[in-house]
């Protein structure tokens, strides 16, 4: 979740002011996992294993 505004909160009236979205930047590359994260955001990364 991110907003350019640092302080930038939900409420009654803006409810859709920092939303999620899964337009992040990210790569692994010989088994290192390397990620772009935007200023004044809050991030989830998951991670998991193949099923053979």
């Amino acid at each position: 979740m991110e907003n350019q505004v640092y302080n930038a909160v939900n409420g009654s009236g803006r409810q859709h002011t920092v939303v999620p979205h899964t337009g992040g930047v990210s790569a692994i590359e010989d088994g290192q996992l390397t990620a772009v994260l935007p200023t004044f955001s809050w991030n989830v990364i998951r991670l998991g294993k193949k099923r053979a």
